[in-house]
C-alpha cells in the first residue's frame, strides 16, 4: 500500500510533458504552428482537475475566435470540471465546446456563465438565432450524457422560449444530472424547465427576479 501510496503522487509521463498554459501563451506569440503544436501537447496530458477559463481577462481575453475554438477542441479529456464565462464570440466557438464535451470521460461539472455567440459574419452582434441553434446542439448533447452532474447555463443566449422544448427533452432524457443553474432565463422558460427535470434533479437554483 506504501509504494501505491508513493506512485499516486508522481506525475505521469504524459503530465511531465505536456506544456502549462504559460507555454501555451509562449507558442500563441511563435505563430500558429507553434501554437498548434503546443496545444496537441496539452491535450494529451492527463490532467483531471477542474479548468477555468474567463475571456475578459488574461490571456485568453486576446484570443481571436477561431483561436479560441482550437484551445477549446484541445481540452485534456481527463478533466473533471469545465468553467467558461464572458465568452463572445460566434458559433465556431461553442460548436467546439460541444464537441469536446461528447469526449470528456470524468467531466463532472460543466458552468457556462455569460456566453454569447455572436453573428457568424462577424463584428460584436449578438445573434439570437445563432445563439438558440448551438443551445440546441448543446441539449442534444446533454442529453446522452453519462458523468455530468452539476450543470450551470447562466446569462446566455443559448435557451429562450424559442428552444425550452429541446432542452426539456434534454433534461428528462438525461439521468446523471443532479444540480441545474439556469439563472437569467425568462421565468415561464425557468419554470417549464424546472417542471421537465423534477424528478431527477436535486438542486434546481430558484428562479432570480
Amino acid at each position: 500500500m506504501k509504494i501505491a501510496c508513493f506512485e499516486a503522487k508522481i506525475p505521469s509521463y504524459l503530465d511531465r510533458l505536456a506544456p502549462s498554459e504559460a507555454s501555451l501563451k509562449r507558442a500563441l506569440n511563435q505563430g500558429e504552428k507553434e501554437w498548434m503544436k503546443m496545444l496537441v501537447a496539452w491535450s494529451k496530458g492527463s490532467k483531471k482537475d477542474a479548468m477555468s477559463f474567463n475571456f475578459r481577462e488574461g490571456w485568453v481575453k486576446d484570443l481571436t475566435a477561431t483561436q479560441a475554438a482550437q484551445l477549446m477542441a484541445h481540452l485534456p479529456l481527463g478533466i473533471e470540471g469545465l468553467d467558461i464565462s464572458y465568452a463572445r464570440y460566434d458559433a465556431e466557438f461553442m460548436n467546439a465546446v460541444i464537441e469536446q464535451i461528447q469526449y470528456f470521460h470524468n467531466l463532472e461539472t460543466l458552468d457556462i456563465y455569460a456566453i454569447k455567440v455572436l453573428d457568424e459574419k462577424g463584428g460584436l452582434e449578438v445573434s439570437e438565432e445563432e445563439g438558440l441553434e448551438v443551445g440546441v446542439r448543446l441539449a442534444e448533447v446533454l442529453a446522452s450524457n453519462t458523468t455530468i452532474k452539476s450543470l450551470d447555463v447562466r446569462f446566455s443566449n443559448l435557451i429562450d422560449e424559442k428552444n425550452k422544448e429541446e432542452w426539456g427533452d434534454a433534461l428528462l432524457q438525461n439521468t446523471t444530472i443532479k444540480e441545474l443553474d439556469f439563472d437569467g432565463v425568462d421565468k415561464d422558460v425557468f419554470d417549464y424547465l424546472k417542471e421537465k427535470s423534477a424528478e431527477g434533479v436535486e438542486s434546481f437554483l430558484e428562479f432570480d427576479k
